[in-house]
């Protein structure tokens, strides 16, 4: 009997040991921080669910870099975000990067959008990284009523919070929604969390590329009559 106690003693402490690690390896922190509107950050995790901790000095795009994250299952992303820009927010956008070198990036549209950054990608719909776009996680705004979710395609893992205001004085915005990685290869480490201010949807939506179209039509025709 001493000897399996014993036995399950050990198998237990390397169930916790190897559990520790495994929460130990995710590290998140500011990309290119000397060129970043995040003035300064912190995070912690509670479970499933990690705090981004943010306060933003400069209107300018912020990054997070995250490595060793372990998604196969979903979290919850809560950011807390105090804006001490200056310049108040009428919309607020974050999307998904992954590192390039891929066996999937040629499915990626391109040109890549300016924003991204050298040596990532946008995230297309077979890498395994996304806002648990098959999930039941919610995503929502303390300050903003509307949210356009694009992530069912190739284009890109998106989502904008919009009609609403965060003032530039120190104004307070939470945001939540969940984040999710199915590749176990690692093949998504590290990734970035890019987020925008202020800077709307980089590809059209379906309803504008379709009067984009109408109007395209539109001037062929009147073209051709006169």
């Amino acid at each position: 009997m001493k000897k399996v106690a014993a036995f399950l003693a050990i198998a237990l402490a390397l169930v916790i040991a190897l559990h520790s690690n495994a929460s130990a390896a995710l590290t998140i922190s500011l990309f290119d921080p000397g060129n970043s509107g995040i003035g300064s950050f912190s995070w912690s995790q509670i479970g499933s669910t990690i705090y981004l901790n943010e306060t933003w000095t400069q209107n300018k795009r912020g990054f997070l870099l995250f490595d060793g994250f372990a998604g196969a299952s979903a979290s919850t992303i809560v950011k807390r975000i105090y804006n001490s820009t200056n310049t108040d927010w009428n919309l607020f956008s974050n999307e998904l990067l992954d590192p390039d070198g891929q066996n999937n990036d040629g499915l990626d549209p391109k040109p890549y959008p300016g924003f991204v950054p050298a040596k990532f990608t946008t995230s297309n719909d077979y890498d395994g990284l996304s806002f648990d776009q098959y999930g039941s996680i919610p995503k929502t705004s303390t300050s903003f009523s509307n949210v356009f979710v694009d992530e069912l395609s190739n284009a890109r893992d998106f989502i904008e919070f919009s009609n609403g205001l965060v003032s530039g004085l120190g104004g307070y915005e939470e945001q939540s929604f969940g984040l999710i990685d199915t590749d176990g290869s690692g093949g998504n480490e590290p990734f970035l969390l890019a987020q925008r201010p202020n800077e709307h949807s980089v590809v059209p939506e379906p309803g504008t590329l379709m009067l984009l179209g109408s109007g395209l039509v539109s001037l062929g025709f009147f073209r051709r009559k006169r």
